[in-house]
């Protein structure tokens, strides 16, 4: 499988958040193997990883620089800082970020469960319980988001991911 790569070039930067620093001093390909193509988007492709040494599973966002206009790479670059600055349970994870000459890689929490959009074809519908339990998740998330004046601004099904563990949204 051809997977986006930018060899030893993708040295990661100092990050710093909620007081801490970081600092790895290795690159994409020496820290993570990348799989499966877990899914696309309009300027990035996801796929599954592996840390190469804890065997831990992640996503990892590329996202190709070459694809993107000005503007959309100072969006790429408002996504970033802002899943750095969020912390909610309910909210993806962003564990590293690597600037590459040719992509930048998000690496992220991995849900297996699907997005919205697959769990409501499979089930067909949602009770009235199960449909207040899984807006009730939402809005929590979105209050919290919003807390942080911040507009979500692509709120689909499709980007709503999903847990394989029983939730309310998998009943």
């Amino acid at each position: 499988m051809s997977v986006p790569g930018d060899g030893d070039r993708a040295k990661r930067a100092c990050l710093e958040m909620n007081g801490w620093k970081m600092i790895v001093l290795t690159s994409f390909r020496v820290s993570l193997s990348l799989y499966a193509q877990l899914g696309r988007g309009a300027f990035s492709v996801v796929y599954e990883a592996k840390h190469r040494q804890s065997h831990k599973s992640f996503a990892v966002k590329t996202v190709n620089k070459h694809w993107l206009k000005p503007d959309d790479l100072k969006g790429m670059e408002n996504e970033i800082a802002i899943l750095k600055i969020l912390k909610h349970p309910h909210i993806v994870k962003l564990y590293d970020v690597f600037d590459g000459t040719d992509y930048f890689y998000l690496v992220t929490e991995r849900f297996d469960g699907g997005d919205m959009r697959q769990r409501i074809a499979k089930k067909g519908r949602y009770n009235d319980h199960d449909g207040r339990l899984a807006c009730k998740v939402m809005f929590d998330a979105l209050a919290y988001v919003h807390s942080h004046n911040i507009c979500h601004r692509d709120l689909k099904l499709e980007n709503l991911l999903l847990p394989v563990r029983p939730t309310c949204f998998s009943k």
